[in-house]
């Protein structure tokens, strides 16, 4: 019996192999899925483009229903707010709402989701209106609302390769005037920032780079010496900036990081600060700051010759002074123009020094007359930090301009008069003010 069974399954095994083999069923392309198609913003937004201007989104809203700064939408318990480039294109639509995830998930499916401690991110690719597609759902122990984000199709606008801040604040100089500070964003727009935590009482500007707004800080002597950045609508920071300039240098501080960036050409650097992110997204900043050494490619290199050149350069040109010292001597409006609402008529030459008696920057004015624009004076300033420091730089005075003597003012000062043209005060210890004149 046992014979009958074994040539029976071999029988059929032969069998089975003479058989073609069966092809497995054809396995159809996968098709896009239908939803992605219906990526567009709801009314009233609904009939804008990526990149349309300015005017043109303003004229759609025009009759639209406002919720404070932002507008009502189609998606129920739903605000939204547009965003512009620095040509006045719309480049996102960011809404906001409680409610969001089941109208998102239900309208366009779960996309590619990242998640993180205090929130899942989930983003869609660009669908035939030109919009992709980015949803923020916080955790249920978050203080953010969802958000929900349509923009252009192009990579969002990123900062610049180098240490520098964005637009409109990519054309300051540390430790430019307020006047020319002024000037240069007469034509940025004012963010609207009503609600929003950890900002001053001051004018905060809109960016390029959606929901990062700025504004400049200034020393005892009205001179750029800070740019802050801060999201706003709950913008990650440290997403922006680490995927651009890496990670820096990074230190811990009680339950944030600080994530330092050296000077670039730009003359800023940086200081990146970003809480834990159990504490999710306040706190955040960027701030982009004067820094207290002379930058390379920024900052004039000097030796003690400077001081004759400069003495050679009184009541010439300002125009001649920048050929003469190149054009890290930069135009600025005078000191007799400092209360002026923008840049006043009267202008003066301000530049950085890289100088051999100190490893600080130092600063120099060319004070001109305001009627010629020929230079009446040069003050530089600065300090040096040991004995043989103040020894170059007296050195390099006395060979230009003779020997020096202490005079007593009439306030108990002292200061150091030179034979020639040079008047020396130090303001604080190791502090030092020098004027040049006829």
């Amino acid at each position: 019996m046992r014979r009958a069974w074994l040539l029976l399954v071999i029988a059929c095994g032969n069998r089975h192999e003479d058989e073609p083999p069966v092809s497995p069923p054809p396995v159809e392309p996968s098709k896009p899925d239908p939803r992605l198609e219906s990526i567009n913003p709801p009314a009233p937004f609904d009939a804008m483009k990526p990149r349309m201007k300015r005017a043109d989104v303003e004229r759609l809203l025009a009759s639209a229903k406002k919720s404070g700064d932002d507008y009502e939408t189609a998606f129920k318990g739903a605000v939204a707010h547009p965003a512009f480039d620095r040509d006045d294109q719309l480049i996102a639509i960011t809404i906001i709402g409680p409610d969001l995830a089941d109208v998102v998930f239900a309208k366009w499916g779960h996309g590619v989701a990242e998640y993180s401690d205090a929130k899942t991110t989930y983003t869609w690719p660009a669908a035939a209106s030109g919009w992709s597609l980015r949803f923020d759902a916080p955790k249920n122990d978050s203080t953010l609302e969802p958000t929900l984000e349509f923009r252009a199709p192009e990579e969002r606008i990123q900062l610049s390769a180098q240490v520098a801040p964005p637009p409109p604040f990519d054309v300051l100089r540390p430790r430019m005037k307020v006047a020319d500070v002024q000037h240069e964003l007469a034509a940025a727009h004012v963010a609207k920032v009503n609600g929003e935590r950890n900002l001053p009482d001051v004018p905060v500007y809109e960016t390029a780079i959606p929901n990062l707004v700025g504004y400049p800080s200034y020393d005892s002597e009205g001179r750029l010496v800070g740019i802050q950045i801060q999201p706003v609508k709950g913008a990650d920071l440290g997403a922006i900036v680490i995927p651009r300039w890496g990670a820096g240098t990074v230190e811990k501080h009680g339950r944030e990081e600080q994530h330092t960036y050296p000077p670039s050409t730009s003359g800023w650097d940086a200081l990146l600060t970003l809480p834990d992110k159990d504490v999710a997204f306040f706190g955040q900043s960027l701030e982009f700051r004067a820094p207290v050494a002379p930058v390379a490619g920024v900052a004039i290199e000097v030796d003690g010759k400077v001081f004759g050149e400069l003495a050679r350069l009184l009541d010439t040109t300002l125009d001649n002074a920048i050929k003469t010292l190149g054009p890290g001597l930069h135009r600025e409006t005078a000191d007799e123009d400092d209360t002026a609402a923008e840049r006043g008529a009267a202008h003066q030459g301000f530049a950085a020094l890289h100088t051999k008696w100190s490893p600080q920057e130092w600063r120099l004015v060319a004070h001109t007359d305001p009627k010629t624009e020929h230079i009446v004076r040069f003050s530089l300033a600065g300090t040096t930090t040991t004995d043989n420091e103040r020894r170059v730089l007296f050195d390099a005075l006395r060979t230009t301009f003779g020997a020096p003597t202490p005079v007593v003012s009439d306030t108990g000062r002292v200061v150091i008069r030179f034979a020639k043209n040079a008047v020396v005060r130090e303001i604080v210890d190791n502090e030092w003010e020098i004027t040049i004149a006829r």
